[in-house]
């Protein structure tokens, strides 16, 4: 299984460079004014600046608007968008052509049906995120919803995955996986988020 890191949701120099030194191949930055991690996109530019050219960047974004897409593309150009609660594939092909920039496309997975419908997105994409039934929560979904379906970009979550019963192993798929984890749910002191970027990235 080919595995990589990504941390998402740091706002301070000093996190990037734990997640950096911890093992991350990515570091994500969240801009959505409903969550507790969100930075506004100059903050978001002028925090890459601080970002060793060892690690990618994300910005997350939610359903955004062509102004928010806009207004992105005039501070920065992450190597990647990572969009949630995108309702149609079609937008994730417009943004991609609008931006040239790479889109992870985020689905929660609570049924069946929504794999299906996971499955639809995986042409406009460079990767898919199969995330749980509480996006950016790092919270697992019932790996068993995953079996027989065959995709080829797909990123798995897989924070505190080895509490579920299905093996993500038993997900036949030649996908590459990637570990995803938010730093937290609420803005923590900087030094406790260092410390729980270096406990999540630590061998199993």
């Amino acid at each position: 299984m080919n595995v990589k890191i990504k941390n998402c949701g740091l706002r301070t120099a000093e996190d990037i460079h734990a997640a950096a030194m911890s093992g991350a191949s990515y570091v994500g930055f969240v801009h959505h004014a409903a969550s507790p991690r969100h930075l506004g996109f100059e903050a978001i530019a002028d925090l890459s600046e601080s970002v060793p050219p060892t690690l990618q960047q994300v910005v997350v974004m939610v359903d955004p608007s062509d102004e928010s897409i806009a207004e992105l593309q005039r501070y920065l150009r992450p190597h990647f968008l990572q969009l949630h609660g995108i309702a149609h594939p079609g937008r994730i092909e417009d943004i991609a052509k609008r931006t040239a920039i790479p889109i992870i496309a985020a689905v929660a997975i609570r049924t069946r049906e929504d794999t299906a419908r996971a499955a639809a997105f995986e042409p406009a994409s460079a990767h898919l995120l199969l995330d749980g039934a509480h996006p950016g929560s790092g919270r697992p979904f019932d790996w068993s919803l995953l079996t027989g379906l065959a995709l080829k970009k797909t990123v798995v979550p897989l924070r505190r995955a080895s509490r579920q019963r299905t093996s993500p192993k038993r997900y036949a798929s030649p996908a590459r996986r990637w570990s995803m984890y938010p730093a937290s749910s609420s803005p923590p002191p900087a030094s406790r988020t260092r410390k729980r970027l270096r406990r999540s990235t630590a061998p199993c």
